[in-house]
């Protein structure tokens, strides 16, 4: 049954405007343009992902950058800090992922993220921290920008139930790659020690092993608030540590500073604080 979100007419409220030919391509109001779809992302990786949809198209353009002096815009990514989603993601991020999951999208990850948009060289003052991302990764070719529409509507439903407001729902398209020679890491139980790091090293796109071990730890603490005594090999913070052989065979594990075996028994390895 057609059905209008606010805003937003669904894919089949807008069908019916379409006009198909045998030599024609239609293409969606929804779909970026390719200046955009391949640039949107510029500087986040090294070969930074491509854009399938953003929730705020209309009401934030990305021109194409004109004349002489045109420059591209170069983001960085960033964490989710003291923000309303921060107290509810436990309780969205499962819906999210069912909402996308319902629709059979075949999705690789969903993020919460923000992205700092770098000013001009000589201006890096006037950068800009932009609004909270729900960042979904998709396979590539696998999902139009008329279904993300669809699904981002929903998602923004969803937010704005739990009073997050003003957030924004962009996907992407991602592939999985190996980060620094070793195969992908699969998932294990919260008991492991490398339960928490894992993720990090999974389904992240073209990270780099020490960016990936920064978000898994210090990033980590300081969305938890708790950066004054984790995150960080230093004195004064508390000593949870795993020790990695090159292809992520676990060779140590420390908790507050004691040396746990394999039965978690703590073999008495003083504190270095």
């Amino acid at each position: 049954m057609a059905h209008h979100t606010k805003g937003f007419p669904t894919l089949s409220a807008v069908s019916s405007t379409l006009t198909f030919t045998s030599d024609t391509a239609v293409v969606s109001q929804y779909t970026p343009t390719e200046y955009e779809r391949t640039t949107y992302y510029n500087g986040i990786t090294r070969d930074h992902p491509e854009l399938v949809y953003r929730s705020d198209f209309l009401t934030t353009p990305f021109p194409k950058p004109v004349g002489r002096y045109a420059h591209i815009p170069v983001k960085s990514l960033h964490g989710v800090y003291d923000t309303p989603l921060n107290g509810v993601w436990e309780t969205v991020g499962p819906k999210i992922v069912d909402l996308i999951t319902t629709r059979k999208i075949n999705w690789s990850s969903v993020d919460p993220a923000r992205f700092f948009t770098h000013a001009t060289p000589g201006e890096e003052e006037k950068g800009s921290l932009g609004p909270v991302v729900i960042w979904v990764g998709v396979s590539p070719g696998s999902t139009s920008s008329d279904a993300a529409c669809e699904v981002s509507q929903e998602i923004l439903a969803l937010l704005r139930e739990h009073e997050v407001k003003d957030a924004v729902v962009e996907w992407r398209e991602a592939v999985l790659q190996r980060l620094a020679g070793p195969p992908l890491m699969h998932h294990v139980g919260s008991t492991n020690p490398t339960h928490h790091v894992r993720p990090f090293l999974t389904a992240l796109l073209d990270i780099p092993l020490v960016d990936a071990l920064i978000m898994a730890s210090r990033t980590s603490a300081v969305f938890l608030g708790l950066q004054s005594e984790l995150g960080l090999i230093a004195p004064g913070y508390r000593a949870d540590l795993v020790a990695f052989t090159p292809g992520f065979e676990v060779v140590g594990t420390w908790v507050a500073g004691q040396s746990v075996g394999s039965m978690g028994e703590a073999s008495g390895v003083s504190h270095r604080g």
